[in-house]
């Protein structure tokens, strides 16, 4: 079966329980790690993860693709204990979210706080203008669509979601939901590991090595600074690229990977990073095995 994953992509979401950590960045790792489980089990799956805080391109990506059914991953159900929650568009895709949910729950031994309709006209669910995105835009296309809330970002749940074994657990509990709804023989193959981290509090940060082939680079900031830049120095060629500046108000990811493309290609080769803020703010790089 084609199977399209449409993980978050709020990279301003962070909660009161993950600190550096954004929704986006840890639903796109459990759906990096439940890809190739997918696969391995007999199915067709892909990534569509749109861009930063705007879910319709990922969406609209995954039409193009054309596939069998479509699962979108998210870290908020409504805050207290670990739970999960699915959200629907379509009356013909519940039954099947509401099985996936089922499984997935049982799996991580959470509770299951049932099924929501999303309504795309129902304002309170669309702050930005197009709050579901990801169940409109497949639904209206014929994909049954649906929308797991995995856990939950803020205390006491956030915490647990910082963890890679946590993750992984995930990954293994939904690829188990989903071959529940699709079919499939379920194997084992992802990686528990998490990653190193770098920080440290002032107006300058730098990373002399950023072996991009190799490793994952997310830097995360937080504070409050009218400007922020970084440069990437390509060591084998020594070719720098600068960003335009940035103000910072709260937290922000900043992902490493599309800032290395100079210009349009990515090299395997090391890089340094040099961070730079008009004010002391708090950097944070994490690098995690690939």
């Amino acid at each position: 079966m084609r199977i399209g994953l449409l993980p978050s992509t709020q990279w301003s979401s962070c909660g009161n329980g993950i600190e550096f950590r954004s929704e986006a960045e840890l639903a796109q790792d459990v759906t990096k790690r439940l890809q190739p489980k997918l696969i391995a089990a007999g199915h067709v799956a892909q990534i569509f993860a749109g861009k930063q805080d705007a879910n319709g391109d990922g969406a609209k990506a995954l039409v193009s693709w054309g596939c069998d059914m479509a699962v979108s991953l998210h870290l908020d159900a409504a805050s207290g204990p670990p739970a999960g929650l699915l959200c629907y568009q379509e009356e013909r895709s519940r039954s099947m979210g509401e099985k996936i949910l089922a499984v997935y729950c049982y799996e991580m031994g959470i509770k299951n706080k049932g099924s929501q309709h999303r309504v795309p006209l129902q304002k309170r669910y669309i702050p930005t203008g197009d709050g579901v995105a990801v169940l409109r835009i497949p639904e209206a296309a014929g994909i049954k669509t649906a929308l797991i809330e995995m856990g939950d970002m803020n205390k006491p749940d956030g915490p647990n979601w910082l963890k890679g074994e946590h993750r992984e657990k995930a990954a293994d509990a939904m690829c188990k939901a989903i071959c529940a709804v699709a079919g499939g023989a379920i194997t084992q193959t992802g990686k528990e590991e998490d990653g190193m981290l770098y920080e440290g509090d002032g107006k300058k940060f730098i990373f002399e090595d950023c072996y991009v082939g190799r490793y994952t680079y997310w830097l995360h900031t937080r504070g409050k600074a009218d400007e922020i830049t970084f440069t990437l120095t390509a060591l084998n060629t020594g070719i720098s690229k600068t960003s335009e500046g940035q103000p910072l108000n709260g937290h922000k990811v900043h992902d490493m990977q599309a800032v290395a493309a100079y210009p349009k290609t990515k090299t395997d080769g090391s890089y340094t990073l040099e961070c730079e803020a008009s004010s002391a703010i708090h950097w944070a790089l994490r690098e995690i095995a690939k």
